[in-house]
């Protein structure tokens, strides 16, 4: 019987000191309880994400803010992003290229990727052209007509002690909603109707 009590009371000392440790774990995190706990997230367009996320649209010079619980340090990669429905045609030269045969490509190098601050970087580049060009360099680059839809062109991952953020995006060029009309269209006369 002395044995279950001793046994009882050494579990109770246990379930204190994992408790505490919790507690200083909890305390460490949000800087002595003086904020929220911190997840790993990026901040962009005023908007967090802590999961992965699609549909954005990025401006050069648009800025991202990355947190980490522990503030560690990150790494920010770019890929081609081709779906049957955001596939086109574009000259690299004389040849004909599409979309969809430079998926899976890094195009990181691409885009200006520079660090602001520890967890703030901005992203700047010039158009899809210049994009495609810096992959395949020394060739003229033409994009006769813009994708029918330009959903998610580019998946951004930002990676962080283990894990992960996609974010898929498209460039602010393709965004006439912004302003800027896509690239390559123009009106045809002999079709408006009046």
């Amino acid at each position: 019987m002395a044995r279950r009590g001793k046994g009882i009371a050494v579990g109770i000392v246990f379930l204190v000191v994992l408790a505490l440790l919790v507690l200083a774990a909890v305390g460490i995190l949000t800087n002595g309880f003086r904020s929220s706990l911190k997840t790993f997230g990026v901040t962009v367009n005023g908007k967090a994400y802590t999961y992965d996320a699609d549909g954005l649209i990025v401006q050069s010079g648009s800025e991202f803010n990355v947190t980490s619980p522990f503030d560690s340090e990150y790494t920010v990669a770019v890929y081609v992003n081709a779906t049957d429905s955001n596939d086109f045609s574009f000259n690299v030269g004389k040849e004909l290229y599409t979309w969809s045969d430079m998926n899976g490509y890094d195009v990181t190098d691409s885009f200006g990727i520079s660090p602001e601050t520890d967890n703030t970087f901005t992203v700047t580049y010039t158009d899809i052209s210049g994009i495609i060009s810096a992959v395949l360099p020394g060739y003229d680059i033409f994009v006769p007509q813009a994708p029918e839809s330009t959903d998610n062109l580019f998946v951004m991952v930002i990676a962080s002690g283990g894990t992960s953020i996609s974010l898929g995006f498209t460039l602010d060029e393709f965004n006439p909603s912004e302003g800027n009309p896509p690239q390559g269209f123009g009106l045809s006369t002999d079709h408006i109707v009046f």
